[in-house]
C-alpha cells in the first residue's frame, strides 16, 4: 500500500480564524476541525494505490496542476462530501511513501 500527502505551508504564516460564524451568530453543521473551525490541517491525504506504480502515476498528476498553478481537490469524508480546492502557492511539498500495514 502506497499513500501520497499533501503537506501545507505552516500555519503559523497565516492568521488563525475563529470559529465560522454568519451575521446572525449562526454555526455551520457538524463544525467539523480543519473545515469551518481551527486548527487547521498541516496535512491531508491525497490517496492511498495499492501498487507503486499507481502511485507514482498520481503523484505525477500533482506535479502537472502545480506546475500549471492548478489547484489540488483532495475528496475526504466522501459521504459528507468534504472537498478541499488547495491552492498550489499552499502546498509545501508532497510525499509519496509505503504505508505498512
Amino acid at each position: 500500500m502506497y499513500s501520497i500527502i499533501v503537506w501545507l505551508n505552516p500555519p503559523h504564516q497565516y492568521p488563525v480564524p475563529g470559529p465560522a460564524v454568519d451575521s446572525e451568530g449562526y454555526h455551520p453543521a457538524g463544525e467539523r476541525p480543519h473545515v469551518f473551525n481551527p486548527p487547521a490541517a498541516t496535512r491531508l491525504a491525497y490517496g492511498h494505490y495499492p501498487d507503486r506504480e499507481e502511485a507514482e502515476m498520481a503523484l505525477a498528476s500533482i506535479e502537472r496542476d502545480l506546475t500549471d498553478n492548478i489547484p489540488i481537490r483532495i475528496v475526504h469524508n466522501k459521504g459528507q462530501a468534504t472537498i478541499f480546492s488547495i491552492p498550489p502557492d499552499s502546498v509545501y511539498y508532497v510525499v509519496l511513501a509505503r504505508a505498512d500495514k
